[in-house]
This record gives structure tokens, C-alpha cells and sequence, in this order.
């Protein structure tokens, strides 16, 4: 096949008169890639605080990544960002100061410039001086933890090891707990082999509804043992092929069936069931209608990111995942429900929301937290013939589940609306994120 094709191009280049030195340049040219997208670009800069003084030892990062480094002696420091990374929020975080942030484009064959001047956080003093443990503080801390972690196995693994750091607040008539912090929470997740450094912003729950921002570095703590990272090694593969952010890759990629994804718009939804009811009913009935990821997902080329729209809920099943608890006494997976009041949001090709627009996630995902967290930078799968996994048969011959419960569809996770937002291109989440647990 190589033979004949280079005959036919030798052919005609021997009509065109042209040295045969060029035909060589010619091909090299065909065979040599472009890589000005495929090359890591570079960062660098200086973090200065009060008075002009150079701060040493300040924790510069790309926020929800596991890339970062300090600054050395003279408050300078270097970042090398891989290319896939095109539009980032760079973050300066020091003890006693307001962390500062960045929108950096990729600037290829040359380094972006960077200064940043870090004011004292003198409120975060304040409440260092004041914050104490009362009869409430067991309460709070469970709701605390509950609302931070998630409702996940792997939020057993999870240790926060400054919790010194931490003031508690409580509204007794509300209910609601608030939270703040002198110093970036760290939290040791085992489970999945990381050190999460969260500068949290804000932090308000009553145990069922949670008000949270900030931002967040990744550090790995893979485990020396090698059976012991192993594991955590397979725990990241179980809690990204589970997430919400896995199904926004597979949508994509219009590869929904590598996930075991099934999905449908819900014309009438109901926040309450009082019985199991079969999905076949809601189908033949027209109240749910199965969907593709074409119908609801596309690429703005303009913006260069994803677009999930949607005028009604979408409900999202993972055939792979028993749940003999679901509502749907035909279809025993596990289920999510997407809501889009704005009918749309945008993410990246990795399945990071950069536009929330105010969207709900109700049920299974909305139950993800840190301990389940993973960053940008964690690798996407890259093996996409793996054996795909064994799904029950369409509605028809469905099992069926014979248990009558009352289900409650009120669990919800809820992002922010755009206007919260300086762009649409910082790859962030200090946006404010509210959920129901």
C-alpha cells in the first residue's frame, strides 16, 4: 500500500520540473505533526505582600489541579503547565492572606509574567481570636464533615488534619452552620492517594442544604506499599468512572455506551414517590422520551467548550450499578437527575463544568463531595477497548424489583449562574456550589 502510494506521488512530481530535494522537504512536511498545541508552556513570577516585601514559601498553583510549586527565598518561583492546559486560574495562597487569582492563556515558545501582591486577611484573624469549641461543637462538626466530604464509602478514608484551624458557627433558629478557617483545610484522603489543600471561602449548611466555595490543590500521597497504592490506584479509576464529570467526558465523546448511560427528558417530574412505578409506564405514556448525547450536547467552537442544553430534566441511568432502592421498580440502577434552569451550561473536553448556569444535580452524583474529588489534571482513560460491561436488557425484560418504599427526589446539588462568574474561560470552581443531602 506504501509502495503504490509513493509510486503515484514520484509520477507526478516527475511532471512538475521541481528538484527532487524538494520532494524529500515535501514529505518530511507530510509526516512531521504539528505540535504548537502539543508543547508545554511555561509560567513565572513573583509574589510580593505588604510594603513590597518578597514572600517566600507561598503555595502558587493552578486551582482544582495537582500542578503546582513555592516560591523560593526571593518570593519568585516556575511553573510548567502540559499543553493540554490552555486556559488556567493561577492561585497565590499564604497563611494570614487572601489567596489571589489569575486567568492565564497557554502563551506557547515564550513564558507568561506573573506578579501577584497578597493583602493580610485580617477578618481570618479575627475569628481565630474568637473561635471555640461550645456544647454544639459535635453537631456542627458532623455537619460540617457530612457537607465537605459527601456521602460516600470512601469519606470514611478521609482525615482533615488541621482542624484547629476551623470556627464553627451556629444558628440555633435556622439551624445553619457556618464555617471558616485561619489556614487552607488539609484533607488526607487515603482512599484515593491525595492531599487536598482547600482555601475555603465559604461555608454554610442546616445538614441538608450546603453553600460552599473556594479553591483547591492537589497533592498526590499515593501509598509506598505497593498493594496498598494499588488499591488506591483502582479506587481513582472506580470514584472518576462513577462521577458526574466521567458522564460529561462520555457525552462528549457521544460515547455513552462505554458508561453503561441511558438517558431520557423528563416532561413532569415529582419531587416525591409513594410507591415503586415502572419506567416502561412513564415511556409508553410520553411523560419520559429516551435521548441521545446529539440531541443534547454539542461543541461551541467559538468558546471551545462543550454545551449541555436541555428545556426539561434529564434523567441519567447507570446500567452498570445495582440499586435495588430505586423508585423505578423496572429498572433497578442507579439514576441521577440533571436539571438546567437556564437550559445550559458549558465544560471541558475532561468534564469540568466552566459555566455552571445554575445547574441541579439530583440523587446519585449529587452525593459526590472531596472524598470522591479528583483534579483536571487526573489522566482520562485512554484505553477505550476494554471489554463493555454487561448491561441488563432494554425496559421489556427488565428484572423486576417487588419492594413498595417511599423515595424521596429531593437530594440535590446546585451550581451557580453565570453572573458569578468574571469568564467563562477560567477553569474554576470558586463559583458557589449549593446541594441537598
Amino acid at each position: 500500500m506504501f509502495d503504490n502510494r509513493f509510486y503515484r506521488i514520484t509520477c507526478v512530481w516527475s511532471g512538475t520540473g521541481l528538484p527532487w530535494g524538494w520532494l524529500c522537504l515535501f514529505l518530511l512536511g507530510l509526516c512531521t505533526p504539528c505540535r504548537s498545541q502539543e508543547q508545554p508552556w511555561r509560567i513565572a513570577g513573583t509574589v510580593y505582600g505588604e510594603n513590597s516585601q518578597r514572600l517566600p514559601s507561598v503555595a502558587v498553583y493552578i486551582n482544582n489541579t495537582s500542578i503546582g510549586t513555592a516560591t523560593d527565598k526571593a518570593g519568585n518561583f516556575q511553573l510548567t503547565v502540559p499543553a493540554r492546559h490552555q486556559k488556567v486560574e493561577l492561585v497565590a495562597s499564604f497563611v494570614g492572606y487572601k489567596p489571589e487569582v489569575k486567568q492565564l492563556q497557554a502563551t506557547p515558545g515564550r513564558t507568561a509574567n506573573v506578579v501577584f501582591k497578597l493583602d493580610l486577611n485580617n477578618v481570618i484573624r479575627e475569628v481565630v481570636v474568637i473561635g471555640k469549641r461550645d456544647k454544639h461543637w459535635n453537631r456542627k462538626w458532623r455537619i460540617f464533615l457530612n457537607g465537605l466530604l459527601g456521602d460516600s464509602p470512601f469519606a470514611r478514608q478521609c482525615k482533615i488534619m488541621n482542624p484547629e484551624s476551623i470556627t464553627l458557627g451556629l444558628d440555633e433558629a435556622g439551624g445553619r452552620v457556618t464555617a471558616t478557617s485561619s489556614e487552607p483545610v488539609v484533607i488526607e484522603n487515603s482512599a484515593l492517594g491525595y492531599r487536598i489543600r482547600f482555601h475555603m471561602r465559604k461555608f454554610e449548611s442546616n445538614g441538608k442544604k450546603t453553600f460552599l466555595s473556594g479553591y483547591k490543590f492537589f497533592e498526590s500521597l499515593l501509598a509506598e506499599d505497593p498493594d496498598k497504592q494499588k488499591k488506591q490506584l483502582r479506587n481513582r479509576e472506580t470514584a472518576f468512572k462513577d462521577s458526574f464529570r466521567n458522564f460529561l467526558v462520555l457525552l462528549s465523546r457521544k460515547d455513552l455506551e462505554a458508561g453503561g448511560i441511558e438517558m431520557f427528558v423528563m416532561k413532569t417530574t415529582r419531587e416525591f414517590y409513594l410507591t415503586k412505578i415502572p419506567l416502561e409506564r412513564e415511556v409508553t405514556s410520553g411523560n419520559f422520551m429516551p435521548i441521545t448525547a446529539d440531541s443534547i450536547c454539542f461543541f461551541d467552537q467559538n468558546k471551545g467548550y462543550f454545551v449541555l442544553h436541555s428545556r426539561y430534566p434529564v434523567l441519567v441511568f447507570q446500567r452498570r450499578l445495582y440499586n435495588s432502592a430505586s423508585v423505578f421498580s423496572d429498572y433497578p440502577f442507579k439514576y441521577s437527575q440533571i436539571v438546567l434552569p437556564n437550559f445550559s451550561c458549558t465544560f471541558t473536553e475532561n468534564g469540568w463544568l466552566v459555566a455552571p448556569n445554575g445547574i441541579t444535580i439530583h440523587d446519585t452524583w449529587a452525593r459526590e463531595g472531596f472524598a470522591d474529588m479528583l483534579p483536571i489534571d487526573y489522566p482520562l482513560p485512554q484505553n477505550q477497548d476494554e471489554a463493555p460491561p454487561i448491561l441488563v436488557a432494554l425496559l421489556p425484560n427488565a428484572g423486576q424489583v417487588k419492594e413498595t418504599t417511599t423515595t424521596d427526589l429531593s437530594t440535590g446539588r446546585q451550581w451557580g449562574t453565570d453572573d458569578q462568574y468574571p469568564s467563562v474561560a477560567a477553569l474554576t470552581d470558586q463559583f458557589h456550589l449549593q446541594f441537598d443531602q
